[in-house]
């Protein structure tokens, strides 16, 4: 028969899995280079540098930013379908009150600001002298209310991306009137390519694959 202090030796053993002087319920922290190097680097860089300047505004679901050609701060509010303009103090330039659902900010055109809908889709151009915005439909889309739609102004005209699962992802582009001007296939699976549109200063357009962290 074993003997009882053998026997309580024997179930520790096997209901830890480790001899009593080499358990260690907490890993050595510094064989990880995520908290070593890292670590090391993080003290080297200094907390909070951002300062807040000022804060201004109202929002119920502000969606974009977008600076203007003229310098101003733009913000747009998709549930209140309003687009307000801030100069370098954080006071309200500027107020535009639209009919439009769940808008965001496209781009700028000159000192135009565009704004985007995504269903229906149609871009909004809105000048500085407050008049009426002129609408742009996107043409030639499929009846698909399912599908994700993205749009931006792009060179002369405008950039509409559609993805679904049932319709094969796109990009459409569109002239300065609004008008159909080449259409283009996106390969692979529809939601490598949802998120927003920004053209660069040199003329390519960059997309956000929302679902990745990659451009």
């Amino acid at each position: 028969m074993i003997p009882r202090p053998l026997l309580a030796l024997l179930l520790c053993l096997v209901l830890s899995g480790c001899l009593p002087n080499s358990c260690r319920r907490e890993e050595d922290r510094s064989l990880f280079a995520a908290d070593s190097a890292s670590i090391a680097l993080a003290e080297t860089i200094a907390v909070d540098t951002l300062q807040i300047v000022w804060q201004s505004g109202d929002f119920a679901f502000p969606r974009t930013l977008g600076w203007g050609t003229d310098g101003a701060l733009w913000a747009v509010d998709a549930e209140r379908a309003q687009a307000m303009a801030f100069d370098s103090s954080g006071t309200i330039t500027r107020l535009i009150e639209t009919d439009l659902e769940a808008p965001y900010i496209a781009g700028f055109r000159g000192d135009s600001l565009v704004l985007f809908q995504p269903s229906p889709a149609l871009f909004a151009v809105y000048g500085a002298g407050g008049d009426a915005p002129r609408r742009l439909d996107v043409p030639d889309l499929p009846d698909d209310r399912a599908m994700l739609r993205y749009g931006s102004v792009w060179g002369d005209g405008f950039v509409f991306k559609g993805l679904s699962e049932t319709t094969p992802p796109f990009l459409l582009t569109m002239d300065a009137h609004g008008g159909s001007s080449q259409r283009y296939a996106l390969p692979g699976p529809f939601w490598r390519y949802a998120g927003l549109m920004k053209p660069t200063a040199n003329g390519d357009l960059l997309s956000l694959a929302g679902f990745r962290p990659v451009v």
